[in-house]
């Protein structure tokens, strides 16, 4: 990560932020798209692989072709972080062409990922020696982790359930018979009827 982190520097040095940051969106973006098109044809889009995992390392990306400048308020970072991230998000559905539904149901969970992603680089920042880089290194193992619930069978959790019920009608077969296939509207009109008749 440091040496990545000082590559990084390095192209921004030889060619100014903004150029490197809009390269680093365009390689994001490219990245992603290609990674969900990959899931949804190897029918791994319902896994986490593509709500926890891709936005995961994407926010990750973005935290190391954005570093934090020392003197920098938190909220600052953590809004131009989100920015970019958004704009990886929105334009990675364009070019998937993705509904406007569907992008706003990923939302919430892709920016919770994401912050997810911001917070655990900032605790490794502010702690100062090898307790920071531990900790950012086990909240990554943490969610990678867990992205990789769906992929089979024996790490999918249950996501359906199924319910079962009988009763033993005391009637002769032909009853039976036409009370199946009486219309539903005839038997509405009689439940009313004896409902009626019971209250007087």
């Amino acid at each position: 990560m440091n040496r990545l982190q000082a590559f990084v520097r390095h192209l921004r040095a030889r060619y100014g932020d903004r150029r490197v940051k809009w390269l680093g969106v365009l390689l994001l973006i490219g990245f992603g798209s290609v990674t969900v098109h990959l899931l949804i044809r190897h029918d791994l889009d319902s896994s986490a692989l593509l709500y926890v995992g891709l936005p995961y390392l994407g926010a990750l990306a973005i935290v190391v072709m954005r570093p934090a400048k020392s003197d920098e308020r938190w909220w600052r970072i953590y809004l131009d972080r989100s920015l970019t991230a958004l704009i990886v998000l929105l334009a990675s559905s364009i070019v998937l062409f993705e509904g406007f539904v569907c992008v706003l149901f990923i939302l919430p969970i892709y920016v919770l990922i994401v912050s997810v992603a911001f917070g655990s680089g900032w605790i490794a920042r502010r702690r100062d020696g090898k307790s920071g880089k531990a900790l950012g290194v086990v909240l990554a193992l943490i969610v990678l982790g867990s992205s990789f619930e769906g992929t089979t069978e024996a790490l999918t959790a249950g996501r359906t359930a199924h319910a079962q019920a009988s009763r033993v009608a005391d009637l002769p077969p032909e009853e039976v018979m036409r009370n199946l296939v009486r219309p539903m509207k005839e038997e509405v009109l009689i439940r009313q009827s004896e409902a009626h008749d019971d209250a007087f």
